[in-house]
């Protein structure tokens, strides 16, 4: 129903003219309110990283999400420095033009600090627990709500521009470093992917495709540490091909494609996060994701243990993704692990940081890592390889936990989420709901059939709310059902809070023009499962 078409360019990349996708659009007043509200989110010092807007990237379709970060320290007293080893640094979201509306609702405690990294503009904030009484733990808790919105990137590859190689922002996006080395290997396996191919939209594509058959996943960041150096010191022969190939969890899957894309002109960038599949996550829910969390690498270095909600395949989990840059398409996501899409990324992702190698502060020993690290990694020099869940003193302290808990906005905001993705593109939109809607049914059906089940309204429950979605559709007509869902985002964007049923409900009445009150008191109002036929459904309103 509601679609931006934005770009990210953030480092001085040109800004751009913007273009409104022409189907169901939102106001661009959303963003413009957003920018002025925003302010409590972005730091004035960091003119050089403001974003821009670009006709390739469409953004729609935005999820809200209501989280609740918790990171907490478990020391061995005996065995640490309180003068030096319970320093802790959390990134936190911030805006970037996939993710907006961030309110940061409560930390607690209060940092020490707020920290900006000048490189990439990621929000850190800092605490020093050997400055409070001793504890057996050190707990932070962090809420906030975002809105996390779909992002399809609609590039036309021979108009893509040209870069302007004399800029500082290209030197730094086709740099080398510590994580991204740029080495002859990385060159000539570059110029293997591409070819002959000069177009960079399309050296992208068969850099994606290259990485996508060169590494295999399986995780050796404990025993091997992280980096392009790291992956390709390591080859694999396949036994049936004799081709090498490489292994890496999603970080270095990422990391090649970065180096590669560097290797040819391309700037690139890794984002860190978390992938949201769940439509409420709640701490009795929560498992550990990986049993090797718990485990020391070789040089007795630790990592921290993520406590996940994970059941019928919805999933909060950390992941790593990448970015690469066009002149005028702004930044275009690609993932090689979930789903393997090349210029588009599903909703449900909370961005955490962005890049390789990031400066940490404040506090921070430059020329002494003093134990700190992520994930089995010390940091190098005051950089931290990846900010994704937090840095902490990994040499002594033995555990260190993060949870991501969030609730759902009030109904209609999940149930809209899911219907809405059945809307795009337009002219396959009537085939997917027509599809849509005889699964839904289907699984209502064997829901009653199996009404022992008490977890059944639970387990349907944004299933069952987006089918209401289409019913109210039917009611009102496919004009006045896109005016009141673009007047309802409109409304939850730039007011950053909770819209109520109740508010929801009198936006819908008021663009409608008569009472709703059957609809809301029998299907809103109670939790049973509408069982319609196919036959029942009349068309829509056109």
């Amino acid at each position: 129903m509601s679609a931006h078409q934005t770009g990210a360019a953030e480092k001085k990349f040109p800004i751009l003219k913007t273009v409104l996708n022409p189907i169901c659009i939102l106001p661009i007043l959303i963003f413009c309110i957003l920018n002025l509200v925003a302010q409590e989110n972005k730091s004035s010092e960091r003119p050089q990283l403001k974003e821009s807007t670009s006709p390739g990237i469409i953004y729609r379709n935005p999820r809200v999400y209501n989280v609740d970060y918790k990171f907490e320290l478990c020391p061995e007293q005996e065995n640490i420095d309180r003068s030096k080893d319970l320093k802790l640094w959390i990134p936190v979201a911030r805006e970037w033009n996939s993710q907006k509306a961030v309110k940061i609702l409560s930390v607690e405690p209060k940092p020490q600090a707020i920290y900006e990294d000048p490189e990439y503009g990621n929000r850190i904030f800092f605490w020093d627990f050997g400055k409070v009484p001793i504890k057996p733990s050190y707990q932070v808790s962090v809420k906030y709500r975002f809105e996390a919105f779909e992002t399809y990137a609609d590039i036309t590859p021979d108009s893509i521009g040209v870069y302007d190689q004399t800029s500082e922002e290209y030197t730094f996006y086709t740099g080398s470093s510590r994580m991204v080395h740029i080495t002859s290997q990385i060159k000539e396996m570059a110029k293997e992917a591409i070819g002959n191919e000069t177009n960079p939209y399309r050296q992208a594509a068969l850099i994606f495709n290259f990485v996508s058959k060169k590494v295999r996943y399986n995780q050796h960041r404990m025993e091997r540490s992280v980096g392009t150096d790291v992956l390709l010191n390591f080859p694999q022969k396949d036994n049936d091909s004799g081709e090498n190939y490489y292994e890496g969890g999603c970080d270095q899957y990422h990391n090649l494609f970065i180096a590669l894309c560097r290797g040819v002109g391309i700037p690139a960038r890794p984002v860190a996060g978390f992938l949201m599949g769940a439509s409420e996550v709640k701490e009795k829910d929560l498992q550990p994701y990986l049993p090797i969390e718990t485990e020391l690498s070789p040089e007795g270095l630790a990592g921290t243990q993520h406590l996940i909600q994970s059941k019928d395949a919805m999933m909060v989990m950390p992941h790593v993704w990448a970015e690469f840059y066009l002149p005028s398409g702004g930044w275009i996501p690609v993932d090689l692990n979930i789903g393997r899409t090349f210029g588009y990324l599903m909703v449900a992702r909370l961005i955490m940081s962005k890049g390789f190698d990031v400066l940490i502060g404040p506090d921070i020993n430059k020329t002494d890592n003093e134990g700190y690290g992520f994930q089995w990694v010390l940091i190098d020099a005051g950089r931290v390889d990846l900010m994704q869940t937090g840095v902490w003193n990994i040499a002594k302290i033995r555990r260190g936990t993060v949870k991501v808990l969030h609730h759902p906005d009030p109904f209609p905001a999940d149930g809209y989420f899911q219907y809405a993705e059945n809307l795009y593109p337009a002219n396959e939109s009537a085939v997917k709901l027509s599809k849509w809607r005889e699964e839904v049914l289907a699984s209502f059906k064997k829901a009653e059939q199996n009404n022992g089940n008490n977890n059944i309204l639970e387990t349907l429950k944004t299933k069952r709310e987006a089918y209401l979605c289409d019913l109210l559709r039917q009611i009102v007509g496919e004009d006045k059902f896109k005016r009141i869902f673009e007047a309802y985002l409109d409304l939850r964007l730039t007011s950053r809070k909770p819209v109520s049923t109740d508010k929801f409900r009198k936006i819908a009445e008021q663009i409608y023009g008569a009472s709703l009150d059957f609809y809301f008191r029998e299907w809103i109002s109670h939790n049973s499962l509408p069982q319609f036929g196919q036959d029942k459904y009349r068309a829509p309103v056109k």
